[in-house]
């Protein structure tokens, strides 16, 4: 008897705990389905996976950018490295005559013999026939001056010089229009980024506890939940400009 009369206040408790969490369950329900199928939230959910994949091209695209640029320093230094050398024989062949002693047959002899591409290769000038101490200082003397004076004869114009320039003109041209076309695409790339960004921080401030607030009468909440229903646009309107743009760069990747 004293058992029957436990199970049955048990029983009649549970029934009263339930007549008074039933408003707040049910409600706590609607709120929970609410939010999972509202515009906002799949919007969210959409914004996060597209945030993910563009800080990917973002990071493909930088990649690619430094390449380019590692390219071009490349193409630059070759360019320079053949006009030194260009504008080094120019410079032999115009003005080592003008050394005391240097005569034609001697000047080709050093070219011949002793020139390796760079000035200071005619350092070791003495072991040609010919050439004496006294000449050898006159000619490295010569030497350190015409080092000075090269980049200037560089920037200037020379036998050979036209032919490496159009050697490079092409390569150069093709990787910077290619490094200029990429840096407007991380411009863009960054642009919508930080549009989503935007986007997703504001739809990460709803949740499940502010449709709840709505549900009770929260003004404040009641107007948070209104924007989220139409997530980051409506749909009776068209598409963002951004998100369209967005759109072409996910297709691309």
């Amino acid at each position: 008897m004293i058992l029957l009369i436990i199970i049955i206040l048990l029983i009649a408790s549970i029934l009263v705990v339930l007549r008074f969490m039933s408003p707040t369950l049910s409600l706590w329900i609607k709120a929970s389905n609410d939010y999972r199928n509202a515009r906002g939230t799949k919007h969210f959910k959409l914004l996060q996976g597209i945030f993910t994949s563009l800080n990917k091209k973002k990071a493909e695209i930088i990649n690619s950018i430094t390449d380019l640029e590692v390219q071009i320093k490349r193409l630059d230094r070759r360019r320079m490295q053949e006009l030194e050398v260009a504008a080094s024989k120019f410079v032999i062949q115009k003005e080592l005559t003008n050394v005391s002693g240097i005569g034609e047959i001697l000047k080709k002899r050093i070219i011949q013999l002793c020139f390796k591409n760079t000035l200071n290769s005619l350092d070791n000038v003495e072991h040609i026939q010919g050439v004496g101490s006294e000449k050898a200082l006159a000619i490295r003397l010569w030497v350190k001056d015409a080092i000075h004076r090269l980049p200037e004869v560089i920037q200037g114009d020379f036998q050979g010089k036209q032919k490496i320039m159009m050697k490079f003109e092409k390569s150069l041209n093709e990787t910077t229009n290619q490094r200029s076309s990429l840096m407007q695409d991380l411009q863009k790339v960054e642009e919508v980024i930080s549009k989503i960004d935007k986007e997703v921080r504001w739809l990460s401030l709803i949740s499940t506890s502010t449709f709840r607030r709505a549900l009770k009468g929260d003004i404040i909440a009641v107007s948070q939940v209104s924007q989220y229903m139409r997530g980051t646009f409506p749909e009776w309107e068209e598409i963002p400009k951004w998100l369209k743009i967005v759109k072409k760069i996910v297709n691309q990747t």
